[in-house]
């Protein structure tokens, strides 16, 4: 009875020594036949189970290449606490020192776990996700992105809402401090080249803008319209302008009997937005009538970033958004994040208005993601995770309680007179919001019970 109870349980002498690490005699005990992959205490947890569950990471690699699972007497990777209801995913991902080993042992059993295990919630209703999250445990996350994308969308969207727990435990973002932008001095004089004369043509100009949707609906005639401007002028401010506009041909529009470039700007700005673009380039001062409108600011934002239009005028589209973005759906903050971490977002300072978008998705991820494919909301989980991990690795220094970011300035009496491009009126002027607080973006609290040192692990290997 002893021999066949230590043929099923092990010996006193194997649980010593992976209770203490001693990957020696545990491994003088599987060359003797007295250790395998799938031999359990009285409790019903394995070798493998115990090695990690004690940080013997090196041990419990032994015992996974020793005993693969899948084969005969092979670690099991479905194993399950019986009453925790964690699976080694989830004990792995509290251990305290997560580092290249236990990385590679994360490897391997998430890529050999089936998916109920990948999906299990323990008894607490936690997946392992949010273990990951709430222990700032970033290689796990983006490890699942890259390589598990069905499975990462679907916990992430599972109900426990497991990215929120990241958010929780991060500090909330900071907003943007910025000077009043300088005006173009009045003697210049610019603003007043837009001024038509008694045919309706404005001096000069050499440059068209066509703007609004795309479509040729009645309502999107609605929302179209056409700018007439200077070259000099809005090239010198936007490198992306001076390139499209560089050897552009000109052509006669016959409507307005002018011969200019014309260029076709991006259909998803709308023509108010790109009024205030252009009043901005020729007076220095910013003109904006929506600064309450999440949508339209969103535009602004997108102007800026895909036109590199000039800093003052970016920096307060961020500002904006900064107060908007916790009372906006969560779609809006999926715009921003959007613009700010693709490719017309590099090498731009928009960290304040990302991190800010990205905290709201952290807490709103369930929602916003169900309508994405698995590859695409995996790839945007990524960009959130590094932009979080930049975030708590070089974290911003707070604004200074004196500074106050800009907001739009009233126009001269004479320039107020002044028609804007093509025959539109100038924006109401209406003061932006002052310097952004932190309200909406609660301070970071108490997750579930996994707490730790944030981890960035080892590189990802693919």
């Amino acid at each position: 009875d002893a021999t066949q109870a230590a043929n099923r349980f092990g010996t006193p002498e194997l649980w010593r020594a992976v209770h203490v690490g001693d990957e020696a005699m545990v491994v003088a005990l599987i060359k003797q036949g007295a250790c395998d992959g799938r031999m359990r205490d009285a409790s019903g947890h394995s070798v493998f189970w115990h090695a990690v569950a004690f940080g013997h990471f090196s041990l419990a690699k032994t015992v996974l290449d020793c005993f693969p699972p899948g084969e005969v007497a092979g670690v099991d990777v479905t194993e399950v606490h019986a009453r925790r209801g964690d699976t080694l995913l989830h004990l792995i991902c509290q251990t305290r020192n997560f580092g290249a080993d236990a990385a590679n042992l994360f490897k391997r059993i998430a890529s050999a776990a089936p998916e109920a295990i990948l999906l299990k919630a323990n008894a607490a209703g936690h997946n392992f996700v949010v273990i990951a999250a709430s222990q700032m445990n970033f290689w796990v996350l983006k490890f699942m992105c890259i390589n598990l994308p069905q499975a990462m969308k679907a916990l992430v969207v599972a109900e426990q809402a497991p990215l929120r727990y990241l958010a929780d435990v991060i500090a909330p973002p900071t907003p943007t401090v910025i000077a009043p932008p300088a005006p173009i001095p009045a003697h210049v004089g610019l603003v007043d080249l837009l001024n038509q004369d008694a045919s309706g043509k404005v001096a000069f100009a050499d440059v068209a803008f066509d703007v609004g949707p795309s479509g040729d609906s009645p309502s999107e005639s609605s929302q179209k319209g056409r700018f007439l401007a200077h070259r000099v002028v809005v090239a010198s401010q936007s490198p992306v302008l001076l390139e499209e506009l560089r050897n552009m041909p000109a052509q006669h529009l016959q409507k307005e009997d002018i011969t200019v470039c014309l260029m076709r700007v991006d259909p998803r700005i709308a023509k108010d937005v790109w009024r205030s673009v252009l009043q901005f380039l020729y007076t220095g001062q910013i003109h904006c009538a929506f600064v309450h409108d999440a949508g339209l600011m969103v535009e602004l934002f997108r102007a800026c970033a895909l036109y590199k239009l000039p800093k003052p005028l970016l920096d307060f589209a961020q500002v904006a958004l900064f107060s908007l973005l916790p009372s906006s759906p969560p779609e809006v903050a999926l715009q921003v994040f959007s613009i700010a971490a693709g490719s017309c977002g590099e090498d731009l300072d928009v960290r304040s208005v990302k991190d800010a978008s990205t905290y709201i998705l952290l807490r709103s991820a369930a929602q916003v993601l169900k309508r994405l494919d698995a590859g695409e909301a995996a790839k945007l989980l990524q960009a959130m995770v590094d932009t979080v991990e930049l975030g708590v690795f070089n974290p911003v220094s707070p604004p200074s309680a004196t500074a106050s970011p800009p907001a739009p300035v009233p126009e001269p009496a004479r320039r107020q007179q002044a028609q804007a491009p093509a025959q539109s009126s100038p924006c109401a002027q209406q003061r932006a919001p002052g310097a952004a607080p932190t309200g909406g973006y609660p301070k970071a609290q108490a997750g579930p019970p996994y707490g730790g040192q944030p981890h960035a692990g080892p590189p990802h290997g693919g």
